[in-house]
């Protein structure tokens, strides 16, 4: 059942089964006062503001202050239409996502087991909460669907919804850039460039579309830049050592985001050897252009995000970025379908030298002192999922996966609750 890709029938009851076990996880927290509120205190928290300021008024912008022209305009639509309140269009959102991981689970044949991980990884909770992950997961839907069987009407509709969803267009140019590059052969005709060269340049183009209409109903010329400086976000170098919030209970899943897009760097620039090389890749274009998603995001993060008062960059938003995001699932398969292939001294070797690096990055010039024991805990637990993850999806057995999918769905009805509370998770 869990090496298997699900029928609509075991969909419906996975998906039964997992929102009655995050109810009752949600209430158990609640009955032993770890969590505060009720779930039907969901509401305009966080970025939930913003997008519920569109709706209500439209765009605007004020210089020197945060303006909603930060926020893209898509999902503000989804709510203005549904005529729904915040608890309604979580409900929505979710049913979006639910929808879309099930359409990218049959096409690309990703099992039951690797979705339902999926859904319980507690940076799901963006994907059940008024925000834009949902339609991003189904634009992403479309652009995998499209790659995996070459239609490009599929792929520009996955285009459009991606980029009318959040500010994603660079980071997708250069990602189809770079796919078509690392997959573009001899016997490509006029057609397939031309197809290749259409969603290079498509996302810049509604990119600057949404850009355009911000300003016309804003009434005000405004830059982007500028405005993403109101929340701290400024073009400069990492600083290190690299760090969270301060929230231990939820840093290390920005650690763990950290883990993936260095992972998927490393990848990167061993596929690129390999092209260098002459030496045939025996890769698809589907987890090509997610490994690249993953990496791009994350030099985005560390690129293009505030600094606290010591000069380290915050990377406190990684994890909404790489775990709520239709390219983590593949990612996710297609490194088990590799790790089969390898030995465990090699699986032993290649996370070694991933957790030592990330390590570095975490630690560069802090003493061991300073370097809180509560913080060490952490850490060392954020090293540790990789490995758990890797043990009980390779070989799926019942006695490992429950175990693991009832610890996440427990931490995923964690970060719900703090999210409620207006605690930061990303």
């Amino acid at each position: 059942m869990l090496t298997s890709v699900p029928s609509k029938k075991v969909y419906a009851v996975a998906i039964i089964i997992h929102s009655a076990l995050l109810f009752v996880c949600f209430g158990l927290l609640n009955q032993f006062g770890i969590i505060k509120l009720s779930i039907l205190d969901l509401g305009y928290q966080w970025d939930s503001q913003w997008y519920w300021s569109i709706v209500s008024n439209g765009y605007s912008y004020t210089p020197d202050h945060k303006s909603n022209v930060a926020y893209y305009p898509l999902f503000a639509w989804l709510w203005k239409l549904s005529g729904l309140g915040p608890f309604g269009i979580s409900i929505l959102n979710w049913c979006i996502t639910l929808t879309s991981t099930f359409f990218i689970s049959r096409e690309l044949k990703i099992p039951l087991g690797q979705i339902v991980i999926f859904w319980s990884f507690p940076s799901a909770v963006f994907c059940m909460v008024p925000y834009s992950e949902a339609l991003f997961i189904l634009g992403g839907a479309f652009i995998l669907i499209g790659l995996h069987n070459n239609r490009l009407a599929i792929l520009l509709i996955g285009v459009t919804l991606a980029c009318l969803t959040r500010s994603i267009g660079a980071i997708l140019s250069l990602c189809f850039l770079f796919t078509y590059i690392f997959n573009v052969s001899k016997s490509y005709s006029t057609l397939d460039h031309l197809k290749s060269i259409s969603t290079i340049v498509l996302p810049v183009v509604i990119n600057g579309i949404v850009q355009w209409y911000q300003f016309y109903h804003s009434g005000v010329r405004f830059d982007y830049i500028d405005v993403q400086a109101q929340w701290g976000r400024v073009l400069d170098f990492p600083g290190l050592p690299l760090t969270a919030r301060l929230f231990p209970s939820t840093a290390w899943v920005d650690y763990l985001a950290l883990f993936i897009g260095i992972a998927s760097a490393l990848l990167i620039l061993r596929l690129f050897y390999q092209k260098l090389s002459n030496t045939t890749l025996e890769i698809g274009q589907v987890p090509i252009f997610s490994l690249l998603y993953l990496a791009g995001v994350t030099c985005v993060v560390l690129l293009f995000s505030r600094k606290d008062g010591s000069g380290s960059t915050v990377i406190a938003s990684l994890n909404r970025f790489v775990f709520a995001s239709p390219y983590f699932l593949v990612f996710l398969n297609a490194m088990l379908t590799e790790a089969k292939s390898l030995t465990k001294k090699e699986v032993l070797l290649t996370m070694t030298v991933l957790l030592v690096l990330e390590w570095a990055l975490l630690t560069f010039g802090v003493s061991m002192i300073m370097f809180h024991l509560k913080w060490q805990v952490y850490f060392v637990i954020t090293l540790a999922v990789p490995l758990a993850y890797y043990l009980v999806l390779v070989k799926p057995k019942l006695t490992w996966w429950v175990p693991l999918y009832m610890i996440s769905t427990l931490l995923q009805a964690y970060f719900l609750g703090l999210f409620i509370a207006e605690r930061w998770i990303g």
